[in-house]
């Protein structure tokens, strides 16, 4: 049995077309709010309290698993010193999860000062206190 090789048609490009354009937009959108608080967020310094896992794990595979915490930060307040515990839920990396005690940067949503997510392009290191 012998196959023939056709050429290339339009819809043939246009469908790979569409398949890169909603990989991209799928991309972003599962970004959005990471996107949304580099650009906008109000950056600080938090002390992480507690973390414990869930039993949510994202990813394809053991080598790419990024289990979701629960974490308890110690924020201080912008232009006070006041500290304000917070807990938040985020996915890490299993080499780029911070440990209890930890000083980390955080992103506040300019709009809600209760939404909270750990940066994770910026480390602080483990400069416990």
């Amino acid at each position: 049995m012998e196959f023939k090789k056709e050429p290339a048609t339009f819809w043939d490009f246009a469908l790979m077309v569409l398949a890169i354009v909603l990989f991209i937009g799928f991309t972003r959108l599962m970004n959005y709010k990471k996107i949304y608080y580099r650009k906008h967020g109000i950056s600080g310094i938090a002390k992480i309290l507690k973390m414990s896992a869930t039993n949510i794990k994202y990813g394809t595979s053991p080598s790419f698993e990024r289990p979701l915490m629960e974490i308890i930060l110690e924020v201080k307040e912008e232009g006070s010193d006041t500290l304000r515990q917070v807990e938040i839920r985020q996915a890490f990396s299993v080499s780029d999860m911070p440990n209890v005690g930890d000083l980390v940067n955080i992103l506040t949503d300019p709009k809600n000062g209760k939404n909270i997510i750990i940066d994770e392009r910026k480390s602080t290191g483990s400069k416990r206190t």
